[in-house]
């Protein structure tokens, strides 16, 4: 074909042919401008419009001037392809011609392409028809039926269906989805075929012509993506965490997980309408440090700790780390980051940092007792041998008896403390918890006053623990006294005691947090209606000597006293507090098997005489020696002393007469107590002990069942206690 500028070229019989992609480009070839031009736009209504156009110009023929007539003709093909062919209207080709260069179009494509000539009862596909469906041509010709025969069987009948149906319908255009069986390997494969569709003046078919395209590649990645996506929701629904996914200004969330939804307690879809929408949940004493960290995700050194606030109040705390996701070139593309409820985990280290100064501070306060316990024994023993020589009437008695009263109470202070420190000896006993509420009432009336009303709810099966009644009653008292002056103005007091079950199904939820064994417990709670414990204050509630009284209105010890008796009985003590609606301290204790425990009743006041028999008294300190040593030669009991094992072993030695009784101090440099009871009973096995101390580590004051023929004494004791328990040991049975 002719252009200006060019050699004249006869174009008479001369046929051009054109292929234009989807984007509108020449695949190979193209007409020179201005042609080019005018054949794209014909192109374009020929896609757009899915019909074949047609356009007549006039082309130079040479550098005459002479021109030749054309007719361009675009016919649409599959996937956009339209094939564009000038013919010269001086010499119109043949229709067997134009089938001919229809053909020589279809090879250039990629797609399997067929022809359906309804009318003439002909069919036509290119090579890759044939291959496409494992068809060898030298064998199979194109048909209907052999085209039909390839398509799966579970999908033929929807199939014929389909197009049936789109011919009947007076539609120009069909598109089908199915499966295909290949007739040379029997694979399976998957084909999108489209079909323009022809009709007669009459409207009925005439023609139809398509593209069969295998899209078993794009199916299988499609189906591999969504499998993966489906993977990836599994598991970040599995994923007790928030996973996030931004861009990198942070402005736009492209994935949030579940996780935000139970965390944060809003919705996914308010992050994604606003992606900052996050940041007005942080808690207001944490947001602007926060904001100020937000940078540093695209650097990959972000890692923050905070607080948020749910929509229903509750605070919770989060751990977030973000990290860039960059390009091939080292650009950042995407910040994708996980954020965790760390809240238990932030509450157990605050458990864990009071239970460990709660510890330090029961060690020192064991430590101090135990010192102050051997000097209330000189004391108290001490005036005990003043008094037995004063007249009742002398001045000097009362003020003796006044040191003795202010060394008991003391004593008292010192008990406090070493229960607080969990060093204190033990009587446990089977006891019915709700059978001491109830033979304590009384007494609590008198110290609750008439301006509280105390209301009990006792289990009538029997709530039975192991334990000391005494402390018992103690931990009870403290408690009911703590709600009391919580209450100035007058209240609700509630004392319940029942039998629960902790970390088993069906337990309460409310004690889960209950930092003991799973199993069966004993509940007892005090709840008060008062104004409630502040969250400055409650942290040290247990602590010793905290309180929130007047100089002169407490020591600081009561609850502290409940916290370490709770715990050496292998309990845990609870608090619930809101301000101005009140508190309720929870304490759950082991359960015992027993069908009934009776409460344990006081021990009768003992014999305090003496004797005539040998004791070894062995004490390392000195001034609680001498006067030990003093009472006891006062009451006619031969004494040898000694202020360690080791001495005790020599005098021992060097003693030829009988010894009735050990009296001994548990801790000691060298030679403890048991060590050294242990090496007298090896010759003397029905030599009697008494074993005395402040506190212990040792396990002699701890066991709820000591040896035969031996006693425990705790500090500080005085000249009654002294001798009634050593006439006790020595006229035992046992």
């Amino acid at each position: 074909m002719g252009t200006p500028g060019q050699d004249h070229q006869d174009v008479g019989a001369a046929v051009e042919l054109w292929i234009v992609d989807a984007e509108r480009a020449f695949v190979g070839a193209a007409p020179p401008p201005p042609l080019s031009s005018t054949v794209l736009a014909l192109a374009r209504r020929a896609a757009d419009d899915a019909s074949v156009q047609t356009r007549d110009v006039q082309l130079s023929a040479g550098r005459n001037g002479a021109t030749v007539a054309v007719r361009l003709v675009a016919r649409p093909a599959l996937g956009g392809v339209v094939a564009v062919a000038s013919l010269p209207l001086a010499a119109p080709l043949q229709p067997e011609n134009l089938v001919s260069l229809f053909e020589l179009v279809m090879q250039a494509t990629r797609d399997a392409v067929w022809d359906w000539n309804v009318a003439a009862g002909k069919h036509w596909w290119n090579q890759q028809q044939y291959a496409m469906l494992g068809y060898d041509p030298q064998f199979t010709h194109a048909s209907h039926e052999a085209w039909e025969s390839r398509i799966h069987p579970d999908d033929r009948a929807r199939v014929r269906l389909h197009l049936e149906e789109s011919i009947a319908s007076g539609a120009t255009l069909w598109q089908c989805e199915y499966r295909f069986t290949r007739a040379d390997d029997g694979s399976v494969r998957v084909a999108l075929e489209r079909g323009c569709i022809e009709r007669d003046e009459q409207g009925q078919l005439a023609r139809m012509g398509g593209v069969m395209t295998d899209i078993t590649a794009e199916r299988e990645a499609t189906a591999a993506l969504r499998a993966s996506e489906e993977r990836f929701r599994e598991m970040t629904n599995a994923i007790e965490h928030l996973f996030w996914v931004a861009n990198p200004e942070g402005t736009e969330a492209l994935y949030v997980s579940p996780a935000y939804e139970r965390i944060w307690g809003r919705s996914c879809e308010s992050v994604y309408r606003d992606a900052m929408s996050f940041v007005n949940a942080i808690h207001e004493d944490d947001r602007e440090r926060m904001l100020a960290r937000l940078p540093l995700q695209r650097e990959g050194t972000y890692d923050e700790a905070y607080r948020i606030r749910r929509p229903d109040g509750t605070i919770v705390w989060i751990r977030s780390r973000a990290f860039p996701i960059r390009d091939s070139s080292g650009n950042v593309v995407r910040v994708a980051g996980i954020a965790m409820d760390i809240t238990a985990q932030r509450r157990l280290e605050q458990q864990l940092a009071q239970a460990q100064r709660l510890e330090s501070i029961g060690r020192l306060a064991g430590g101090i007792a135990h010192d102050f316990n051997n000097l209330l024994t000189i004391i108290l023993s001490s005036v005990d041998m003043h008094l037995l020589g004063e007249p009742p009437s002398d001045a000097l008695r009362e003020d003796l008896a006044a040191i003795k009263d202010a060394g008991l109470r003391a004593a008292m202070l010192t008990s406090q403390l070493l229960s607080f420190a969990r060093r204190q000896p033990l009587a446990p006993a089977l006891l019915d918890l709700a059978e001491v509420a109830r033979q304590t009432q009384q007494l609590l009336h008198r110290v609750i006053g008439e301006h509280v009303v105390l209301h009990t709810v006792l289990d009538r099966e029997p709530c039975t623990v192991v334990a000391d009644r005494a402390q018992l009653e103690q931990v009870l008292v403290n408690l009911v006294i703590n709600a009391r002056d919580a209450m100035p103005n007058g209240g609700r007091l509630s004392i319940e005691v029942r039998n629960v079950s902790v970390g088993l199904p069906g337990s309460e939820p409310a004690l889960r947090r209950a930092e003991v064994a799973p199993g069966q417990y004993v509940l007892l709670s005090v709840s008060d209606t008062g104004a409630g414990i502040s969250s400055e204050v409650l942290p040290h509630v247990f602590e010793p000597f905290f309180t929130t009284k007047r100089l002169g209105e407490g020591t600081g010890l009561g609850l502290a006293t409940c916290y370490g008796i709770v715990q050496q009985a292998g309990g845990a003590i609870l608090v619930d507090t809101e301000i101005g609606a009140g508190t309720t301290f929870t304490i759950l204790l082991p359960g015992a098997k027993a069908e009934r425990a009776e409460p344990s009743t006081r021990q009768p006041t003992s014999n305090v005489s003496g004797g005539t028999e040998t004791l070894l008294f062995v004490e390392d300190d000195p001034g609680v020696r001498r006067v030990g040593v003093q009472i006891l030669v006062a009451h006619g009991y031969r004494v040898l002393s000694a202020e360690s094992g080791a001495e005790a072993l020599d005098i021992l030695g060097a003693h030829a007469g009988p010894l009735q009784l050990l009296v001994t101090d548990v801790v000691m440099q060298g030679l403890s107590g048991p060590e050294l009871a242990c090496r007298l009973r090896a010759s003397q096995p029905n030599l009697r002990v008494l074993y005395c101390s402040g506190y212990t580590e040792d396990s002699v004051a701890r066991q709820s069942g000591l040896p035969p023929r031996t006693g425990f004494l705790p500090k500080p004791y005085t000249r009654e206690t002294l001798l009634a328990k050593i006439r006790a040991v020595l006229d035992t049975d046992r």
